[in-house]
């Protein structure tokens, strides 16, 4: 079971639709958490879109190059409602809460939910696996790329977004992804467009560009990517429409 969190998450990259939206969220967050050591952690589900249908919620603490812990599962009925969940016990941790919908014969369906992150004691729960996530950026097997906290060694963590240039002919499309440390960014980004064309975000982490079919001479747009929680993680892509072919000086 420590695997599970691994193969379901390490699936995003590759995946052609985006993950659907969680019908739950962790003190009404869709994303990300912050909770004080001992403060009130609720869990709110919305079932009305998938009736006849439960959900079970799985909870997993981020070990770094540990892994993942599953900690505990939560069956969840139809409807609507609230769950207080008892965190006293826990230690300052990063979480990781995975929903998965359940039929009427309790038989999973094929249907993927973006996972909701929890920071447990606040700054002091990103603090306790700082190490551990420096540790895990050149482990092929760990988890989305996660924020630690921002100390002086934050230079450590390297966000990217490749390509960091674009070439596209008219009518052309390129696909954009941000990463932290290598790893698919779990952390809030926002996603702009200066100039000709058109941006589709399709998850946090993945943007499509689409240049105009039309575009008559060659054209320039600036792309913009940012964490608005780390105003340092930001980058601009630049981004070329033309029909010359490009060729590489020596």
């Amino acid at each position: 079971m420590k695997r599970l969190l691994l193969g379901l998450l390490l699936t995003l990259p590759s995946a052609a639709q985006p993950l659907a939206i969680p019908p739950f969220t962790i003190n009404r967050k869709i994303t990300l958490a912050e909770v004080n050591r001992g403060g009130r952690v609720e869990l709110f589900y919305d079932l009305t879109q998938y009736p006849g249908y439960t959900l079970d919620v799985t909870c997993y603490r981020y070990q770094g190059p540990k892994g993942t812990e599953k900690v505990a599962e939560y069956s969840l009925p139809g409807g609507q409602g609230m769950q207080r969940l008892d965190f006293k016990a826990m230690p300052s941790s990063q979480y990781l809460f995975i929903g998965q919908l359940k039929d009427a014969q309790s038989q999973p369906v094929a249907l993927s939910f973006k996972p909701v992150q929890l920071e447990y004691g606040g700054w002091t729960g990103r603090l306790r696996v700082e190490e551990a996530t420096r540790k895990a950026a050149a482990n092929p097997n760990a988890p989305l790329g996660v924020m630690p906290k921002q100390t002086e060694e934050g230079n450590d963590y390297e966000f990217k977004v490749t390509p960091d240039a674009l070439v596209v002919a008219p009518g052309g499309q390129a696909t954009l992804q941000a990463t932290l440390n290598s790893r698919p960014i779990v952390e809030e980004l926002q996603w702009f467009l200066q100039g000709p064309g058109k941006l589709m975000v399709v998850e946090n982490f993945i943007a499509y560009y689409l240049a105009e079919k039309g575009a008559e001479g060659d054209q320039r747009a600036t792309i913009t990517v940012f964490a608005p929680r780390h105003p340092q993680l930001r980058q601009d892509i630049q981004v070329l429409v033309t029909r010359e072919p490009i060729k590489t000086s020596e």
